[in-house]
């Protein structure tokens, strides 16, 4: 086995692919052995050596290099200059983005220009606004879902506009992310909240159940015809959510006769001692957490108590205890045997 003396005494032999395996055999210890090696090799002329010694800034995480990779956004090589963004993104180095966006507006190579748009929206710095509000503007999907991810960490309302733009483009699925940054964004503005409303007959569940959601938070008065079409919603878990956005815009009684009509057919199955499938056990306890959570424990904790005496239950130990905790952390009084019994018996 090659010794770490003899891979650093290779890291000056004139073979520029002698010097790369050198130093990735040496990157590979995982030690901080090769750091200052690291370090040297970001001067190296071999570009494929450079490119390696950027890999083991990012693995070891050497911060020491910061100003070295900041100088090698304008390395003669390409794929040099986007390592280096990349690099720089990996130690979260938020002092480097004006520099990168300087190097981004110079680069004429569209696939380095990826890399510096990979950093700037990984680092999602208040610096960079400006790259994301563009890149929210570009016809490309994917710097679109980047600039979403960034402006949900850094908050501008500039882009409004074009999110209701995007919202309203039909099949795409990344609206549910959309819709979440426009509750980060707080767009209560009538056409923001008009186009979120109509979001909530989407053919997406995933789309459908963020709409409902964001109502809750930022709907109006009007928004409440929304969510009572919500509530008979073929989708269980958006039938939940769209009670709970009714007792977020003051309705609790209304979302609490919701979950009285959810949970009535599996009230009488437990009454029957029918057995219940998985998925049945698990809507009966996610009706079971939103009716504590609107205000009525008493019938939480009677249906988990019936689920309870179920010979089922004993599949779901994990299920069950979860179920209890939430409840417990929302202040209820779980009953004592519930934690103390072991799971039911077939009869």
């Amino acid at each position: 086995m090659t010794n770490l003396q003899e891979l650093v005494d290779l890291l000056q032999d004139d073979d520029e692919d002698v010097r790369r395996k050198a130093l990735d055999a040496l990157i590979a210890t995982g030690s901080e052995t090769p750091i200052p090696h690291i370090l040297a090799a970001l001067a190296d002329p071999g570009r494929w050596v450079r490119m390696a010694a950027i890999g083991g800034v990012s693995k070891l995480k050497v911060r020491e290099a910061i100003p070295t990779l900041v100088g090698l956004l304008k390395d003669p090589n390409r794929w040099g200059r986007g390592m280096a963004a990349e690099a720089l993104a990996d130690l979260g180095e938020t002092s480097a983005v004006p520099a990168i966006v300087e190097a981004y507006r110079a680069e004429g190579d569209e696939g380095c220009r990826g890399y510096f748009k990979r950093a700037l929206t990984e680092l999602a710095d208040s610096q960079a606004t400006e790259v994301y509000l563009e890149l929210l503007h570009s016809s490309d999907r994917w710097d679109q879902e980047q600039a979403i991810r960034a402006l949900e960490k850094v908050p501008d309302r500039r882009a409004i506009p074009r999110l209701l733009e995007l919202l309203r483009s039909p099949g795409d699925l990344h609206r549910y992310d959309i819709i979440d940054l426009l509750v980060v964004l707080g767009a209560k503005e009538k056409e923001a909240v008009a186009e979120i409303e109509k979001a909530t007959r989407d053919r997406h569940p995933l789309v459908r159940q963020g709409a409902v959601q964001a109502l809750g938070v930022l709907g109006r008065e009007r928004s409440k015809r929304a969510l009572r079409r919500a509530l008979r919603d073929r989708d269980l878990d958006i039938k939940m959510q769209a009670a709970r956005s009714l007792a977020a815009l003051g309705e609790p009684g209304q979302a609490l006769k919701s979950l009285d009509r959810l949970c009535r057919p599996y009230e009488k199955r437990l009454a029957r001692h029918e057995e219940l499938a998985l998925a049945d056990i698990s809507a009966v306890v996610r009706i079971a957490a939103a009716l504590a959570e609107l205000g009525d424990p008493e019938r939480a904790v009677e249906l988990l108590q019936d689920l309870d005496r179920r010979p089922e239950q004993r599949n779901w130990p994990l299920l069950r205890r979860s179920a209890w905790q939430f409840l417990s952390g929302l202040g209820i009084t779980i009953p004592p045997e519930v934690f103390e019994r072991p799971p039911a018996e077939d009869s």
